[in-house]
């Protein structure tokens, strides 16, 4: 139980940091584009309607985070705001981190059986509320934009963002520093985040050991309950003085 939580708690923080209300967003080195070998889960649910593979219509990957980023700064920090909740729902694509955290599409469907539905909600919530969250803590901090860097597996387009968050620990008061990257993938003609990597630690992958070992325990009901209970938490503290 701890040791889910706390992976879900640090998967899900660091995948608001990018909406923390940081001071400034700026790019380390000119923009650039390259091939590589770029980290991705190896769980991938079918895109729609995406353009065919190098094909680039409409905004880069790097160009909708970083303005994704800046309408969100420019909203300033009111969470619960509905133009905020929107761009956030924009950018990530909760559908896909669903069918990943619980196995990829040839397990997804039969796990989750007639609770997907509640499965994914409850999934979106709670990534939604970790953004929200952040957004609201008006940490001081800055995120480096430092390159873009994108391939092709299996026939898609692939894209990887690789920023570095310095931030000030909320514990200690020290200064911190992050690698956070996020894996983005075309959704019909838009780029969405699909996995978040901190410091190489895979959101995507992380869930989909820690949603398994609770369905080897309890199948479907045990992995519900569990983000019951986490959600519960998050409204247990939101009513705290």
């Amino acid at each position: 139980m701890r040791k889910f939580l706390s992976k879900i708690t640090l998967a899900s923080a660091a995948l608001g940091f990018s909406a923390l209300g940081f001071s400034a967003v700026a790019s380390a080195a000119p923009e650039e584009t390259a091939t590589v070998a770029a980290p991705a889960p190896d769980v991938l649910a079918p895109d729609v309607s995406a353009p065919e593979p190098g094909t680039q219509v409409g905004p880069t990957a790097l160009e909708t985070f970083r303005n994704s980023q800046a309408a969100v700064d420019a909203l300033g920090t009111t969470p619960n705001d509905t133009k905020v909740r929107a761009l956030i729902d924009a950018l990530l694509d909760y559908e896909w981190l669903a069918v990943a955290a619980l196995g990829g599409p040839k397990k997804y469907s039969k796990r989750c059986a007639d609770r997907c539905a509640e499965f994914n909600e409850l999934l979106t919530r709670l990534i939604r509320r970790n953004y929200l969250k952040r957004i609201a803590a008006k940490e001081n901090g800055v995120v480096v934009i430092i390159r873009e860097e994108t391939r092709v597996r299996k026939g898609k387009t692939i894209a990887k963002v690789d920023t570095i968050v310095s931030f000030t620990a909320a514990d200690d008061g020290r200064p911190q520093t992050l690698e956070v990257s996020y894996i983005m993938h075309q959704v019909g003609l838009r780029w969405q985040v699909r996995d978040m990597l901190t410091d190489r630690l895979s959101l995507a992958k992380t869930w989909k050991h820690d949603f398994t070992e609770l369905y080897k325990n309890g199948g479907i009901d045990e992995v519900i309950t569990r983000l019951q209970g986490k959600l519960g938490d998050l409204d247990d503290l939101a009513k705290t003085p």
